[in-house]
């Protein structure tokens, strides 16, 4: 899923307080951090969110992403538990994406299969191998950039630059003769992160999808390189 980033600041969103009306399952949570430039809150504000997958049951800490014309990263505390409204004076910043922070897991049974290493930098997708046998793969992806970068699996028959794109240049997800598979969201500057994803054989193309606002100049991290064909045979 591509992302709209400003270089060293943060998505910038107007504020919309959450009105008094009935929901269904919100959260209350308070703003424990802001890190960007013109965030839609700031420390110390409670934000209403609608339960989700991947919010969880209003009980845990969740990071968030901001994403309307700039970036912003927030973390947010919960505040209360599933309600039938928001709290007064709370916000619902519009486009604020939240999930929970990884955490510590008992270390998981090993899946048989292929583990490929992806590398991603400004501006390419480089894995330690273009092919894998069918089965299960495991691609294992760390972001060597300065930049936020995702990482997206698209089973097609198209040339890793032919694929189908939005105005602004960018992949058109699920778009004709493509199928995207599975995707790493967001992966930070130095970090690194796993994909697990059974594949059969055929043609498939590997691409970060981000478009990175840089002052006065869209960089759509598709078009400037990174993308790069897989293959499984």
């Amino acid at each position: 899923m591509k992302r709209l980033v400003v270089a060293f600041s943060f998505l910038a969103a107007a504020l919309v307080s959450a009105s008094a009306a009935d929901a269904v399952d919100v959260c209350s949570y308070t703003v424990t951090g802001a890190l960007g430039f013109l965030c839609p809150v700031v420390t110390g504000n409670t934000v209403c969110l609608s339960k989700s997958a991947a919010t969880g049951n209003c009980d845990v800490p969740l990071r968030c992403v901001a994403r309307l014309n700039s970036f912003c990263l927030t973390s947010l505390e919960p505040k209360s538990g599933p309600s039938q409204k928001c709290a007064f004076a709370s916000k619902r910043p519009p486009g604020l994406q939240c999930f929970q922070p990884p955490r510590p897991r008992p270390t998981p049974t090993v899946i048989a299969g292929t583990t490929v290493n992806v590398t991603l930098v400004e501006f390419s997708v480089t894995p330690d191998q273009a092919t894998a046998p069918p089965g299960h793969v495991t691609f294992h992806v760390t972001n060597n950039g300065e930049d936020m970068h995702e990482f997206l699996v698209i089973k097609t028959d198209l040339a890793p630059d032919m694929l189908p794109t939005e105005t602004n240049g960018s992949y058109e997800e699920d778009g004709p003769g493509t199928d995207l598979l599975d995707e790493i969201e967001l992966i930070p500057s130095g970090e690194s992160r796993d994909l697990g994803i059974d594949l059969e054989a055929g043609h498939y193309v590997l691409i970060c999808n981000m478009v990175h606002q840089e002052e006065d100049e869209l960089e759509v991290h598709y078009q400037l390189g990174m993308r790069t064909s897989f293959t499984v045979e």
